[in-house]
């Protein structure tokens, strides 16, 4: 998957979801992962400077699918770890130019494995470039 066929996935996801009637100039969306887990969320950057989440449980787009496109893209990006990145945020302004700022958190990664010391029950799933 190229960045622009995930851009453009992003923008779909997003049109399908309730916006509010302001003159948007922003729309700021975050995206977080670790092995087997994705979260997101956003918000709308408005003319009068203030901003409104985007409330994503009102999407018509099933957030499944989303998540699957998601890890697809982080594994094309990422290029098999050659270029880690477990958050990115993304800039859409009001003509749908998409900007990305990928970050690697070792401290988010680091408290991630550490909860999973001493569990013996449970065995954090690996990035895919981990696994053999």
């Amino acid at each position: 998957m190229i960045d622009q066929e995930f851009h453009d996935i992003l923008k779909n996801y997003l049109s399908k979801l309730p916006a509010p009637d302001n003159d948007i100039l922003i729309t700021e969306f975050q995206i977080s992962l670790q092995p087997g887990l994705v979260s997101f969320s956003g918000r709308y950057l408005l003319q009068d400077d203030s901003s409104l989440p985007i409330d994503i449980r009102q999407s018509k787009y099933q957030s499944g699918d989303f998540c699957e496109k998601i890890c697809l893209f982080h594994k094309h990006s990422t290029d098999m770890g050659r270029n880690k990145w477990n958050r990115v945020s993304f800039q859409i302004d009001r003509i749908g130019s998409v900007k990305g700022e990928f970050l690697w958190d070792q401290k988010w990664e680091q408290e991630n494995l550490d909860a999973y010391t001493n569990q013996s029950e449970l065995e954090r799933q690996k990035w895919y470039w981990e696994e053999e």
